[in-house]
């Protein structure tokens, strides 16, 4: 990730998820881990089976995007080579 937080963005709580992650479960790690930043990489084509999801929590405040960014993924061939990889504040 390219994005410097600041000193007043360190989080207490870091969490790594893999995916595919259940938002159900996700939603419960808010009440947790509010303050804190979820980090979480997709594969490219899964993006349009999360993003629906993704934007409603946005907007509903759950939490706030900090970061999306194109990363290397794997270096099969038969594996997809870039991914998404996206970190977020949980704020409620």
């Amino acid at each position: 990730m390219s994005r410097t937080l600041s000193h007043s963005e360190h989080p207490s709580v870091v969490i790594i998820v893999n995916t595919p992650f259940r938002y159900v479960e996700l939603s419960s790690l808010f009440l947790w881990f509010v303050g804190g930043l979820l980090c979480f990489s997709l594969r490219c084509n899964e993006l349009n089976d999360y993003q629906p999801k993704m934007l409603e929590l946005e907007k509903e405040g759950g939490w706030e995007k900090l970061c999306r960014e194109t990363v290397p993924y794997f270096e099969r061939d038969d594996l997809p080579r870039e991914g998404l990889a996206f970190v977020y504040r949980v704020k409620k």
